[in-house]
């Protein structure tokens, strides 16, 4: 099973995750904290966006981008996604979830993140770390 399966597959045994994955999931009250780390850990890796709609399915948003960061807004009650190099030199691209409800991050069995899943009412959109 891959991460984003782990992450997906809510149904899944979680000692069937845990052979090779591990999926910690967060809540508001720190999931600020956690995002701020994932970010510490992560800027600068190459990722892809997906988000997976009732409406329009899954779809990719973002491909072999870098990524700038990740935060979140408690006074918006939103998540940024920021992608695009870290010098500026380009063009940028920030996702936006609005009313997030969960927060997971799927570490792999090396000890990197491997995806970081943000849902709300009506999608989830998947960060798919490379490398």
């Amino acid at each position: 099973m891959d991460g984003v399966a782990a992450v997906r597959d809510h149904a899944a045994p979680r000692d069937t995750c845990q052979e090779a994955f591990m999926v910690t999931e967060f809540n508001q009250g720190n999931g600020s904290v956690a995002l701020d780390q994932f970010t510490r850990r992560n800027t600068g890796r190459t990722v892809t966006v997906e988000v997976d709609s009732k409406e329009f399915g899954a779809q990719h948003e973002s491909v072999n981008a870098p990524l700038r960061g990740v935060a979140s807004d408690r006074q918006e009650g939103r998540i940024a996604i920021m992608l695009g190099p870290l010098d500026g030199s380009e063009g940028h691209l920030t996702h936006m979830i609005d009313a997030p409800t969960e927060v997971a991050i799927v570490t792999r069995d090396d000890g990197k993140d491997g995806v970081l899943r943000v849902a709300n009412q009506d999608s989830s959109t998947f960060l798919m770390l490379e490398g």
